[in-house]
């Protein structure tokens, strides 16, 4: 970012210089500029990779190096748009050999740039449990475990459970924007009952013929 340091007085100047902010900054240590005259100072900022959704105050002094009671200052403000993107990827499809609860491990990504609560949704045929909600921070990922009834007469039937991420930044329309994935996505998992102990490795059917 350029600032402009301006030396009002009738002699040419030396002045320190110092950029301050809440975010890394660097700059030139010192600046010379003549009587009644100007010149422009670049500052460095770095903004992180994680600071989406933030703002945050730069300024700049300029001190004489001839009376350190002399000097200005002056500050802009500098901010990151959110980048909201979540994905979320199931593991492989399973075949059990009983029934009762299985848990399965969902991964959910936080693709962008600041920290996100999601909303968890986990739907089967079968009935499912699953924490209401998780937070991520930015680029970053965590393991969702998903718990899955599977009945005892289900042998040989194969169900699809799927786990949905949402934003609770996107508010009410986060769940209109599931297809795109900016706001809101989901994966699934394939998952067969188990096998008749009694059948020979065969499937059994839910009727248990």
């Amino acid at each position: 970012y350029t600032f402009t340091v301006s030396n009002d007085g009738n002699t040419e100047e030396t002045y320190d210089l110092t950029a301050s902010s809440a975010w890394s900054t660097s700059v030139q240590n010192t600046v010379t500029v003549g009587a009644n005259s100007q010149t422009t100072v670049s500052v460095d900022v770095t903004i992180p990779s994680d600071a989406g959704g933030q703002t945050q105050s730069v300024q700049l002094t300029a001190t004489s190096q001839t009376d350190g009671a002399v000097s200005g200052s002056d500050s802009m403000n500098v901010g990151l748009t959110a980048d909201y993107s979540v994905s979320v990827s199931a593991p492989s499809d399973a075949t059990e050999s009983s029934a009762g609860t299985k848990t399965y491990s969902f991964t959910v990504s936080n693709n962008g740039n600041t920290e996100e609560t999601y909303d968890l949704t986990a739907s089967s045929a079968w009935s499912t449990s699953v924490t209401n909600t998780v937070t991520v921070g930015a680029n970053s990922q965590t393991t969702v475990n998903v718990d899955v009834t599977i009945p005892g007469d289900a042998g040989g039937e194969t169900q699809s459970v799927s786990l949905t991420a949402t934003s609770q930044t996107g508010g009410a329309g986060a769940g209109r924007e599931l297809e795109d994935g900016s706001r809101g996505a989901g994966d699934s998992v394939s998952v067969r009952g188990p096998r008749n102990p009694n059948g020979a490795g065969g499937w059994r059917s839910p009727t248990g013929a």
